[in-house]
């Protein structure tokens, strides 16, 4: 996959950068270009029809600009006809974003959708700018400061593999991965290297540098039409909008598809806009060998059925069942992962279930995935929240209808969904609420307006918002770096994601069905039995009886890890061990109580994992006089 990596100001102790760039794991040519002040490094990949023709690093306007752009462009066609350009099929984006920054300059940004990593130097100011995309893109942007110059990397392990920069860990921040708390607001797992945020820019000059986002939700847009019907249509105009952007791939059209109304709204509108293209739809089902969770009635393990549906309705679906298979102790072990990513691994043993499927993708010739990541925060968001913000404001003729609808279509009682709407109603200022840790004092910090700030819905969906695109980062970066998977989420586009955020909360609740706009944009595409569906589908529902295969693997890293005085100090190593030692004499004893214990505690013990890493050295990101060692 693709990658970028930069420096400005004094460089000489950093002349043998690309040596440890070409040795990354990243596949392209390796290009740089650069002059006294400056040196930018990429390297390609091939994943648009366009890509092949891409050059990067650039000169544009007349040599004041270099330019890397690391990504994609989902809004080729209207930047094309804004800059008087002819688009053509072999046009690389590298043309239009030359020339939106050239007649643009930073506002360059504001017109550019996509999956995109920036970084531009202006000889003519001696300034360096840095940007990364808006919405939930998930191309990450990583600098360190030092001395009267900046270092920069979309990938974390460039940095830490550059003589000068750094590797002390940021505890407390590893601490809150541990409970999926990811970085934010700029921080990483070291204290002295930072991130962009999402839509961030750095600007950066030998005076200083200053980091502000470009672009945020307006909260103050409001969306209203005179019918329910008009919602619908304008927001399968968007959907269509999106996955078609997205489909801009090349080789295979790969699509995830599980039982659900997210991955099944992308692969679904994928096959539908273009029935004489392809789409392979990857269904990943449980281990047949393991022993799992037994189903409720509110979950199901098996979305198989589910999607062999959606593929009936659409001849050029092909769809692909793979079966979860056992993780080897080579899949479990972390450490080449660390080095290669520079960044912990939140947990192997979830990693195992999504693994096999992106086997079966390489194995197409494919490098490119969609899913319907951000589903939850746009399309097919819950509005259940919206209940507590009409006890809030005392609308009760509009609460106790909502609440009798979703009763009758969700089976709930509705005297229990009144009680948990008067019951979070008020927002503790000094309590997280049921979000986790760090919510106490993020919703703090959210850009409200007077008239929003009682909205818990909307706080949560902006919550929301700064946890998908931090969590997709990981993911991504995983994905891309690792797997050598570009994973495209058309459901974050930020046209789509705008207009949900703005649209009546209760067109989330219509009809009595929470999740009500995904289920009626859906209706023209989808099975009824897919939109229909209460139930949620569990993705590894043998990861109890994994933990339970390696428990004696995992009682000798907890041992290792009650050695370290800095992971004794993160970690709870008591709770750790008696988790571990409360395991049943067989994986089949298991209870649901049990099973979230055992993927709480291994979640952190990939923490755990990190710091015992990073105790020994880094292990695969040596540094040898000036040259770093691939």
């Amino acid at each position: 996959m693709g990658l970028i990596y930069g420096l400005a100001g004094p460089q000489a102790q950093v002349r043998a950068v690309p040596a440890f760039v070409a040795g990354s794991g990243a596949s392209g040519t390796l290009s740089r270009l650069g002059d006294e002040e400056v040196l930018f490094i990429q390297q390609g990949a091939v994943d648009t029809p366009q890509s092949e023709f891409e050059t990067w690093p650039l000169r544009v306007d007349g040599g004041r600009f270099l330019l890397c752009f690391d990504g994609r462009l989902d809004n080729r066609d209207d930047l094309a006809r804004l800059l008087g350009l002819e688009l053509s099929d072999t046009m690389p984006d590298s043309t239009l974003v030359s020339a939106a920054w050239t007649r643009w300059q930073e506002a360059a940004l504001h017109r550019m959708l996509g999956d995109f990593a920036l970084a531009s130097w202006d000889s003519r100011r001696r300034e360096l700018i840095l940007a990364c995309d808006a919405g939930t893109g998930g191309r990450p942007l990583y600098y360190h400061e030092m001395s009267g110059h900046i270092v920069f990397a979309s990938n974390l392990a460039l940095l830490l593999r550059t003589p000068g920069v750094p590797r002390d860990l940021d505890l407390p921040v590893i601490a809150a991965s541990a409970h999926w708390q990811w970085p934010s607001d700029g921080r990483t797992w070291y204290r002295q290297i930072q991130q962009l945020p999402p839509a961030g820019r750095l600007r950066w000059s030998q005076a200083g540098s200053q980091v502000e986002r470009y672009w945020r939700p307006d909260l103050s847009r409001r969306v209203r039409f005179a019918r329910d019907c008009e919602y619908v249509e304008a927001a399968r105009d968007l959907l269509d909008q999106a996955v078609a952007a997205h489909c801009r791939v090349a080789g295979p059209l790969v699509c995830e598809l599980s039982g659900g109304l997210d991955s099944t709204a992308v692969a679904a509108t994928a096959a539908r806009l273009n029935p004489s293209r392809p789409v392979h739809c990857i269904t990943v089902v449980p281990d047949g060998q393991a022993r799992q969770l037994p189903e409720t009635g509110r979950v199901f393990h098996d979305e198989w059925p589910h999607a062999e549906a959606v593929a009936r309705l659409y001849p050029n679906i092909i769809p692909l069942r793979v079966e979860a298979t056992a993780p080897t102790a080579a899949d479990l072990d972390p450490v080449a992962r660390f080095a290669r990513l520079g960044s912990p691994v939140s947990n192997l043993y979830d990693r195992s279930w999504f693994e096999a499927g992106r086997q079966r993708v390489r194995g197409l010739g494919a490098g490119t995935v969609l899913a319907g990541t951000s589903g939850n925060l746009t399309l097919s968001h819950g509005g259940l929240r919206h209940l507590t913000d009409l006890a809030r404001q005392g609308r009760w003729l509009s609460l106790f209808r909502h609440a009798g609808e979703l009763g009758q279509w969700s089976g709930l009682q509705t005297t229990r969904l009144l009680r948990q709407a008067f019951r979070t109603a008020w927002w503790p200022d000094e309590g997280p609420g049921d979000l986790g840790p760090a919510v106490g004092e993020l919703h703090r910090q959210l850009p409200l307006k007077p008239d929003n700030a009682g909205s818990r819905d909307l706080r949560e969906r902006l919550l929301l918002f700064e946890r998908l695109v931090e969590g997709r980062r990981m993911v991504s970066s995983f994905a891309r770096h690792w797997q050598g998977i570009d994973l495209r989420d058309p459901l974050g586009y930020r046209p789509l994601l705008e207009f949900c955020l703005a649209i009546p909360p209760a067109q989330y609740l219509a009809q009595g069905m929470p999740r009500s706009l995904a289920r009626r944009v859906l209706a023209d595409r989808v099975p009824a039995n897919v939109i229909g569906e209460a139930r949620r589908g569990r993705q590894a529902p043998e990861l109890s009886t994994t933990i339970w295969n390696n428990r004696q693997s995992l009682r000798a890293a907890l041992d290792a890890m009650a050695r370290s005085e800095a992971v004794s100090e993160l970690l709870d190593i008591s709770w750790l061990r008696a988790t571990l030692d409360g395991l049943p004499s067989s994986a089949s004893l298991i209870g649901q109580t049990d099973a979230i214990s055992l993927r709480l505690a291994v979640a952190a013990m990939a923490m755990g994992q990190f710091v015992l890493w990073a105790e020994a050295g880094m292990p695969g990101l040596e540094i040898t006089g000036n040259r770093a060692v691939p």
